[in-house]
């Protein structure tokens, strides 16, 4: 009877190496998923916290501009007492030269109002040193005193009204909770048929400047993640780099600000203008430009008579002339190229001049020419649309409020 021997077998080395190549390879393709579910999952926490947040921002500048009756913003010791009036905050806005203004001529006669040209777009406010948004002061003039026909003899400087970098972040102060967003503003006046146009699209309308207020302002507010990868300071809050001071208490208990050095300070959002493929987490420099602007982008070309449901980039004449700042003197033109890539980014929300909010929901590129690219949104600008706004950063939401 023959003995049966067992053999056990092993692997060679080869085929330890190959499986541990093969096993890396699967395990790159899974590290890779890795940031895009990360991208998917902060999108949509964006997209629930954000919308809450939104709605706060919101509910603040109602309260705070729109419904607020009378405060005191002038420098009283300046008026004589005929000459002492409250502006409400909404008047600012009402009477403001530099909302969808264009330009302003003088009067056709001597005691005549002067001439407002308005294009009914979306203006940025302007923004100081600190990354604070500023509405009114040497930008605009208003009426001030009128004779009995309701004609303006001087003009009276605006009010300055600013919102604070502090008062932009949020969750709040009083939640406790770390700020993850900050929220800016812009504001345009809506066409309401009144004033002569230049055309039959009523691009451009002119109205004497006493007419202003009749228009009702639109204000868009855009609350947007803060930067990631803010270095903050040790010693410090977050909250406290970006809003540039903190609070102390002092040896009598009682509490104060201590403003941060500019090395300590740090904007939410901050970019390069001259190339905004290349952010700077935070940066605070000198030049207030720093401070990431909603890109306007102005229509190229004549209106469209049909809804507009996507725009293709390289192919043929330019769409979209992309700017920051308005289209002013104080314009300044950024990256067509990045801008683009900015707008080509799959959940990307934009506002058109007729105050609606769209998102984009598809983007490609065609087979033949990767230089070409399509980004298709929703829902449809209606036809003779003039401008588009966006942020350099994907917002976690858009509000526009119109003034009653």
């Amino acid at each position: 009877m023959k003995r049966r021997t067992s053999r056990t077998t092993g692997f060679t080395l080869l085929e330890v190496l190959i499986a541990v190549v093969v096993l890396a390879f699967g395990l790159l393709g899974v590290v890779a998923v890795f940031p895009a579910v990360i991208d998917v999952q902060r999108r949509s926490q964006d997209a629930v916290l954000g919308g809450s947040l939104a709605a706060s921002a919101e509910a603040l500048i109602g309260s705070s501009i729109l419904e607020s009756e009378t405060v005191d913003w002038f420098d009283w010791d300046s008026l004589t007492a005929a000459e002492v009036r409250r502006f409400p905050p909404r008047e600012v806005l009402s009477n403001s030269r530099a909302i969808s203004v264009v330009g302003i001529e003088p009067g056709a006669a001597p005691g005549q109002p002067d001439v407002a040209t308005l294009d009914f777009q979306w203006d940025a406010l302007d923004v100081d040193e600190n990354g604070d948004l500023v509405l009114g002061g040497e930008q605009a003039a208003v009426p001030f005193q009128l004779n009995a026909m309701g004609i303006p003899l001087a003009n009276q400087t605006l009010p300055e009204i600013a919102f604070p970098v502090a008062q932009r972040l949020l969750p709040d102060e009083a939640s406790g909770d770390t700020p993850r967003y900050v929220w800016d503003l812009l504001a345009r006046r809506v066409d309401i048929g009144i004033g002569l146009a230049f055309d039959d699209e009523r691009s451009e309308v002119e109205v004497p400047v006493t007419r202003l207020p009749e228009f009702p302002i639109e204000l868009m507010v855009i609350v947007r993640p803060i930067d990631r990868g803010i270095r903050v300071p040790v010693g410090l809050t977050l909250r406290d780099t970006l809003r540039g001071y903190r609070l102390e208490q002092d040896p009598s208990g009682a509490i104060v600000r201590n403003n941060l050095t500019d090395a300590e300070s740090r904007f939410p959002v901050s970019t390069l203008e001259s190339d905004l493929a290349t952010p700077q987490p935070g940066a605070r420099l000198s030049d207030p430009s720093r401070y990431s602007l909603p890109i306007l982008g102005r229509r190229v070309g004549q209106a469209p008579t049909e809804p507009v449901t996507r725009f293709v980039f390289g192919d043929g004449p330019k769409q979209v002339d992309f700017r920051q700042r308005g289209f002013g003197p104080d314009a300044v033109a950024v990256n067509t190229r990045n801008a683009q890539r900015e707008l080509a980014k799959v959940g990307q929300i934009f506002v058109s001049d007729r105050g609606i909010v769209h998102r984009v929901t598809r983007v490609s590129n065609d087979a033949d020419n990767d230089d070409v690219v399509r980004i298709e949104f929703e829902p449809p600008i209606t036809p003779g649309w003039r401008q588009i706004v966006f942020t350099p950063q994907v917002p976690a939401d858009i509000r526009v409020i119109r003034t009653r």
